[in-house]
């Protein structure tokens, strides 16, 4: 695993990005935990997905569906080529990134592995925990031989700080994606 992968001092705001009235987190006395999910905390992650979802720009096309959610909650914990991880503060749960592996479809032999969601609660933001979170998922991405790891930014008032967060930590960008609602019928 790289040392990037590896880090563990979280609770050390000082690379921290915040915005606004986020309060930054004292080493001292940290008390968040990433960690990869477990069964348990189901409840949290839909809470924090939901969450998510709220700020997302898919939840002015969609609704939220927290049993449907449930059920690809159960895909990834039956998959192995799927991971959750959660930010837990003293057994609440604050924060939640998912990532897939698959082969590249242009070039097979090459596996990528895409962030699904990465969110932490605004409340809980200010330490690197959210950062922890990526590192999470670049390890995994190493340690199952992925080559890529493709990050996503939502197309909201955060997007140029998450870009900023991207290029700090070596991404590049290469593609947008635009969606369109589909009428059926016409």
């Amino acid at each position: 695993m790289t040392n990037l992968a590896a880090q563990r001092k979280f609770c050390d705001n000082g690379s921290a990005e915040t915005t606004g009235d986020q309060r930054p987190f004292e080493k001292e006395g940290c008390i968040l935990h990433v960690r990869r999910s477990e069964k348990t905390d189901r409840a949290g992650i839909i809470k924090q997905a939901r969450a998510f979802f709220a700020v997302s720009p898919m939840a002015r096309r969609v609704g939220f569906e927290p049993d449907g959610f449930g059920a690809f909650l159960d895909q990834i914990e039956a998959s192995d080529v799927a991971q959750i991880w959660v930010v837990d503060k003293a057994g609440e749960i604050v924060g939640i990134s998912g990532a897939v592996a698959f082969p590249l479809y242009f070039a097979p032999s090459v596996t990528i592995v895409q962030e699904l969601f990465w969110w932490i609660d605004p409340a809980e933001r200010g330490t690197t925990a959210a950062k922890q979170m990526m590192f999470e998922i670049e390890g995994w991405a190493e340690q199952i031989g992925a080559s890529q790891l493709f990050m996503i930014a939502l197309e909201n008032d955060r997007a140029a700080a998450m870009e900023r967060v991207y290029s700090r930590s070596g991404f590049s960008p290469i593609e947008r994606t635009f969606t369109k609602e589909i009428c059926h019928g016409h």
